[in-house]
């Protein structure tokens, strides 16, 4: 491949571009990164001390590593397509939750059990995330590419995938405040 315009070039090329880019750009628009880099000041606001959190961290940490396990295992059995709707209509569910919990009980509320909702919700999200959508939006652009195409393509979903990963972790501590 002479170059990036390849990628351009044809329907079928165009259309597995827009589809990668795209499935990296939206796994880290899940939130991932906010929750993964700013844990220690989430658990803070809902009232944790900070020498607590990282150990809730590396929890959370753990069952995201055993989500990444049960994807290696059911890969190949389930496929990719309905996992990776699952997996996202999981993360949402998640995140209702954490957001009803922060809408009904705020951070400066002394609703300790209601913070321990959250921790779990949390965790449950680094599994769900993990087992599907974290794993599937890097073996998928490696699959879909054809031989000739491939490095180009993945290069260029990897680079959004970081280009967003970079945003999140820019404006986080903005939204947090």
């Amino acid at each position: 491949m002479q170059s990036y315009m390849e990628l351009f070039r044809t329907k079928l090329t165009f259309r597995r571009t827009l589809l990668a880019v795209a499935l990296q750009a939206s796994g880290q628009m899940t939130g991932v990164s906010a929750i993964q880099y700013y844990s220690v000041t989430i658990y803070g606001q809902i009232g944790i001390s900070p020498a607590d959190t990282p150990k809730y961290q590396i929890v959370t940490n753990i069952i995201a590593l055993l989500g990444e396990v049960t994807c290696i295992i059911l890969i190949d059995r389930l496929g990719r397509r309905w996992p990776l709707i699952g997996g996202n209509l999981a993360n949402a569910v998640t995140f209702i939750v954490a957001t009803a919990l922060l809408a009904r009980f705020p951070p400066t509320s002394s609703s300790t059990s209601a913070h321990w909702v959250l921790i779990v919700t949390t965790g449950l999200y680094n599994y769900s995330f993990s087992a599907t959508v974290g794993s599937l939006s890097w073996i998928i652009p490696a699959e879909m590419f054809d031989t000739h195409t491939r490095a180009k393509g993945v290069s260029l979903a990897t680079m959004t995938a970081f280009a967003f990963n970079t945003m999140i972790g820019q404006i986080t501590p903005i939204a947090l405040e």
